[in-house]
């Protein structure tokens, strides 16, 4: 039977993923994660990511991301958004 993540735990990934990519944030982009982060529950806020971005229609931000500054970025934006589950036995 499949485990289901608690509150508790869903915030401290947030946080630590917050953590993790902070720095990264800002060396990427030129501008702070505290701009896009709501809070610890619900985390990066990829609607107005996407606005400040300026993202043409018709082309995924993802893609957009990815174009305009490169793979580094996407992943950082996809721990933000999909928050990494430490393995087994990390905590």
């Amino acid at each position: 039977m499949a485990k289901t993540e608690t509150l508790e735990n869903l915030a401290y990934r947030q946080a630590t993923a917050r953590t993790r990519q902070w720095d990264n944030f800002l060396r990427v982009f030129g501008i702070s994660l505290k701009h896009f982060w709501i809070d610890n529950i619900l985390g990066f806020n990829v609607i107005a990511f996407d606005d400040w971005l300026k993202t043409p229609d018709g082309i995924s931000t993802r893609d957009f991301i990815r174009q305009k500054y490169g793979d580094e970025a996407v992943a950082i934006v996809e721990d933000l958004i999909c928050c990494k589950k430490p393995e087994d036995g990390e905590e």
